[in-house]
């Protein structure tokens, strides 16, 4: 007998997907104040009502989709930090993962532009945990030496973020201005350039 019960079960997760799926392409291309319900419900094929029961609004249904795609990185970042004896290694460890992250998914770092210029909300959640476990990290190192001392955890976990995020958010542009033909073919040197003067940066004083 066919079941209608199943049916309709992975109707709804379909249309769940293909939602998802729309809304990260028009966010990325568009942003979040420029792209409507209607728009992301046109894209995806279903009824302005379908995004409203499966996400309540289109602000959680941004926020869903950077929860989905921040969730590996966040597994990741948790086990390199949870670890002993932290120091020099294991942020350049932590900063080549986050190098990694954005590098695998471009997409991301257009959304999280966006995200800051528009709607806010990047240190709660999963994010939030992670900002407060990197810098009680860093500080603790400090505390047992293996970092120096002499500067803020958190203003130094800003700069590592920055520096990372910054080559996938403008890197076309400068490089550009710069006279770096290809930017693809250096990101490799990028990745190698800021991790020493991060790692060399907060390595222990004499």
């Amino acid at each position: 007998m066919f079941d209608l019960t199943k049916q309709r079960r992975y109707d709804a997760e379909a249309s769940r997907r293909d939602i998802l799926a729309a809304a990260e392409e028009l966010f990325v291309e568009r942003g979040f104040a420029r792209t409507s319900t209607a728009e992301i419900a046109r894209s995806a094929g279903v009824s302005p009502s379908q995004i409203n029961y499966h996400f309540g609004s289109k602000e959680k249904l941004w926020r869903e989709i950077h929860a989905l795609k921040f969730k590996e990185y966040y597994k990741v970042q948790v086990e390199l930090l949870s670890g002993r004896d932290l120091g020099v290694e294991t942020v350049a460890r932590s900063m080549e993962a986050y190098f990694r992250f954005f590098q695998n998914d471009q997409r991301f770092a257009r959304l999280m532009m966006w995200n800051l210029l528009e709607v806010g909300g990047m240190g709660e959640g999963e994010s939030g945990r992670l900002l407060g476990l990197g810098r009680d990290v860093i500080a603790e190192a400090q505390r047992a030496g293996r970092l120096r001392d002499d500067i803020d955890p958190g203003l130094t976990l800003m700069a590592f973020l920055g520096i990372v995020s910054w080559w996938f958010q403008a890197r076309d542009e400068f490089c550009e201005k710069l006279g770096i033909e290809d930017p693809d073919a250096h990101e490799e040197r990028y990745l190698e350039t800021v991790t020493k003067l991060i790692t060399e940066g907060i390595g222990p004083r004499d």
